[in-house]
């Protein structure tokens, strides 16, 4: 493991364990669980990780002050055996900032990938930072945004770089119990940082909610789609769609 990556851990650990206890003291979070199966393992960067079913579980807590702490993981369903590809691990950082009616987001993410739980080369930090603004209508809200990623490679055998992410997410209330949250995006990979393959691709995120029970805590994602599209010309890469299914609660 690089000494750069150790320094990075050790401030990121003395982040975690001071401001942030700090800043949300006397708060209760938000927690949302969310389980998902999906048919194919497809990353947020538009490139097919393992093509076969996973189990994607997600873990959020939520403070009313902005911060966040994420707790993703994936599972490879094709092998019993734990730490096997597809397997990942992914906690992230988050803090939003409401300024007039903007939201400024600053995030920091660690990508735990095969093998788990160890510190070598195959492990990615991504510092990100973000601006978005809402507009909301009688049944959509509607969010333009732009985000760079800096994704830092525990190793040398794939460099490091930036991704540019612009696009639009959009919030649909269908029905009282039924709802689409669904975003579009153009993502911009100049280097080719992380061994993926330089170019533009388009994103296309899709879930349909479908709420139950009285206090509509809970709520069933069918579907939930990825779908990912290359648009440079000449790129000889795959269009790639992966579709899921899952159930979601929400807890105060």
């Amino acid at each position: 493991m690089t000494k750069t990556m150790v320094s990075i851990l050790v401030l990121v650990s003395l982040f975690v364990a001071t401001f942030v206890p700090f800043a949300c003291a006397g708060e209760d979070p938000i927690v949302n669980m969310t389980t998902v199966v999906y048919s194919e393992y497809l990353i947020k960067k538009g490139k097919l990780l393992f093509p076969h079913p996973v189990a994607y579980n997600d873990l959020v807590l939520k403070w009313e002050n902005g911060m966040s702490f994420e707790v993703e993981s994936y599972r490879n369903l094709q092998h019993l055996d734990f730490d096997t590809a597809g397997d990942e691990i992914d906690i992230t950082l988050d803090y939003k900032k409401r300024v007039g009616k903007s939201v400024f987001q600053f995030q920091l993410s660690y990508f735990d990938l095969k093998p788990l739980v160890s510190f070598g080369d195959g492990n990615i930090i991504q510092p990100a930072i973000g601006v978005s603004r809402a507009y909301d209508t009688i049944e959509h809200t509607i969010i333009p945004f732009l985000r760079l990623e800096y994704s830092i490679f525990d190793g040398k055998s794939r460099a490091n770089g930036v991704f540019t992410r612009i696009g639009v997410a959009d919030n649909w209330k269908i029905h009282s119990s039924l709802a689409l949250s669904h975003s579009a995006a153009l993502l911009f990979n100049e280097g080719g940082a992380l061994g993926l393959k330089a170019g533009t691709d388009l994103l296309y995120f899709a879930d349909l909610k479908w709420k139950v029970g009285r206090s509509h805590k809970s709520q069933i994602i069918l579907p939930s789609i990825r779908y990912s599209i290359p648009l440079d010309p000449g790129d000889t890469r795959d269009t790639e769609f992966v579709f899921g299914a899952g159930y979601q609660w929400h807890f105060k």
